[in-house]
């Protein structure tokens, strides 16, 4: 079982991108996360957990981050979880002070339950996601990533005293996906 103290934590969450971008533009967008990880972490007086939301794809790129972050700064508290159910993801992803993802499940999860989000997209599918939400606070897949950019969207974010979805389209998603599970309900 996870267990994650009372001290405000970052949760982070990155994917295997080698699929998506050049092995130099990784290297570049890690750095500018590490960078972003290790001034935000100090400035705020935060823990870094890092949570692979899938399992088997992410877990060692979220574990060289961690490492990335222990060996430039090891006075930070830096965890990564591992084989956490559902629940217990959602869990960390509820009492996070901010989450950082590339992964669309755990953004829609910060949107519906109103955690401050950093989304960094790496498809349009996330672009598109905030498309139909009418929120434009996320670093774009056709976006270069860098610090400064990490550090604006955070305040941005943070700033914010609302970071969920607007209710009727919540009511409208909700009821979307409802349909979707009746449909597929239906052909299996």
């Amino acid at each position: 079982k996870c267990k994650i103290e009372k001290t405000k934590y970052v949760l982070i969450g990155l994917r295997d991108l080698s699929k998506y971008y050049s092995p130099d533009n990784i290297v570049k967008r890690h750095d500018s996360i590490v960078a972003f990880l290790i001034e935000h972490a100090l400035k705020h007086n935060l823990k870094l957990v890092f949570l692979p939301i899938d399992s088997k794809k992410d877990k060692e790129v979220n574990q060289k981050i961690a490492n990335k972050i222990l060996e430039q700064n090891a006075a930070l508290v830096v965890e990564l979880v591992n084989n956490t159910s559902y629940g217990e993801k959602i869990k960390l992803i509820s009492g996070a002070e901010l989450n950082i993802t590339e992964r669309l499940h755990s953004i829609v999860i910060s949107k519906f339950l109103n955690i401050p989000c950093i989304a960094i997209s790496y498809s349009p599918k996330i672009d598109r996601f905030f498309a139909e939400i009418g929120d434009d606070r996320l670093i774009s897949y056709e976006d270069d990533l860098s610090e400064i950019k990490l550090g604006e969207l955070a305040d941005a974010v943070l700033k914010s005293k609302s970071n969920s979805i607007n209710v009727e389209i919540k009511d409208r998603l909700t009821k979307d996906a409802a349909k979707n599970i009746e449909i597929i309900g239906k052909y299996l």
